[in-house]
């Protein structure tokens, strides 16, 4: 089974997102405090790990953590399909913001509610668009995760998908010569005994 490739172009897209909300709030602060601590966690303009998706009653805007500005890309590159579901009732298991589920949503992944409203959760959508292993994805969607910490963590998902391109090149190039001398044809040579 091939391995799923990391959508690294999605990765760098989310985390400049994220850098740019965290510079936000950091340039914001009032004069005469430190500068920006990269070592924050959660706390950057409209980035915070602890939320998937989190829309301020007071209108104060949304935040949301790396899975759910990968998968608020994705909708927008999407033209809204797959766009947030919201059960607001405490007492329901599913309580918080989903998905509705689009049509290349695995249907292991999808669950069906009232009415047949297929959704799914925003972890599930984001670790597949970005290529993740389930390992990967819970790593990187750690709530508990500093802004530095963040920026290593796609730096080497990143790296990753770079060295597992360049292993896959070597391979081919191995294979292409492969094939090339067994195609040789080969010569008799007929002595003569005389």
């Amino acid at each position: 089974m091939a391995e799923q490739r990391i959508n690294v172009a999605l990765l760098r897209r989310v985390m400049d997102v994220i850098e740019t909300e965290a510079l936000a709030e950091a340039s914001g602060r009032p004069a005469g405090t430190p500068p920006p601590d990269w070592n924050i966690k959660s706390r950057g303009g409209r980035w915070d790990q602890r939320y998937w998706r989190y829309v301020s009653a007071a209108g104060c805007g949304t935040v949301m953590c790396f899975a759910g500005w990968s998968v608020a890309l994705d909708i927008a590159d999407h033209d809204g399909a797959g766009d947030w579901y919201y059960f607001d009732d405490p007492w329901c298991a599913w309580h918080g913001c989903w998905l509705n589920a689009r049509d290349d949503d695995p249907e292991y992944d999808v669950s069906t509610g009232a009415g047949g409203r297929r959704f799914l959760k925003i972890t599930s959508r984001a670790q597949r668009i970005l290529g993740l292993t389930v390992d990967q994805a819970e790593d990187l969607f750690l709530d508990d995760i500093s802004l530095n910490t963040l920026r290593a963590k796609v730096s080497y998902l990143c790296q990753l998908q770079a060295d597992r391109d360049r292993a896959q090149d070597a391979l081919d190039d191995f294979q292409t010569q492969s094939e090339a001398l067994t195609s040789v044809t080969h010569v008799s040579v007929v002595y003569d005994h005389a």
